[in-house]
């Protein structure tokens, strides 16, 4: 098996992101995000890559569609790489008297219980699932050198999923994802051979910092 290189991006940041509140499915780009997401594609236009591979989630697809624009590559949309999802608005507003932040700390107390759920959020069992047919299907996709666009918290899950295996515990994750961070458009790159992952580079934001400095 040749050797792939994945390059898993966090999409750039979204209007709830700026504003500070919970995060929707169809949250836009925030105009940070819009400099961010240019920035990247500049980056990723002297980056020679096969395939762009996004979660169809508003913000990452918005931040695919910079890539795809200055590199002129086809976009591939999948759900694999969409964030852990939490309870949506409906669902939490059906239960009356209970606040979204008080209902967060419930779920992060019992998802680790594999038959458990609030409402219709994925559990740590859900999302650690599907992480690892996320890596599967990168292993198997027909392409060498791949940039894909998610999200923060379903990176650490990747990351421990390839570094631990199956074993990953949610305990682990909760540490983890609190000790580790990852910037909007932060460029991390692994590769993979023998069915082996292998970090690389972490969190790669010097695209924007030339705009900083």
């Amino acid at each position: 098996m040749n050797m792939k290189k994945i390059y898993f991006v966090r999409h750039a940041e979204c209007q709830d992101e700026q504003d500070e509140v919970h995060m929707q499915a169809d949250s836009s780009l925030s105009e940070e995000g819009r400099e961010q997401a240019a920035l990247l594609a500049g980056r990723f236009s002297h980056t020679p890559f096969d395939t762009l591979i996004t979660s169809p989630l508003e913000r990452s697809k918005e931040t695919a569609e910079f890539i795809g624009l200055a590199s002129g590559k086809d976009i591939v949309f999948n759900n694999l790489f969409d964030e852990i999802k939490e309870p949506t608005f409906p669902e939490i507003s059906n239960k009356e008297g209970v606040s979204y932040d008080a209902v967060r700390g419930i779920i992060q107390e019992k998802w680790h219980l594999p038959a458990w759920h609030y409402a219709n959020e994925e559990n740590f069992t859900d999302a650690k699932k599907r992480a690892i047919k996320a890596l599967k299907f990168l292993e198997d996709f027909p392409a060498e050198k791949i940039v894909v666009i998610t999200h923060g918290h379903f990176l650490t899950m990747l990351f421990l999923i390839m570094a631990f295996g199956k074993m990953v515990k949610a305990d682990e994750f909760t540490i983890f994802d609190s000790f580790s961070h990852t910037d909007n458009t932060g460029i991390s790159l692994c590769e993979l051979k023998d069915r082996k992952w292998k970090m690389r580079r972490w969190n790669d934001i010097a695209h924007v910092n030339e705009k900083i400095h």
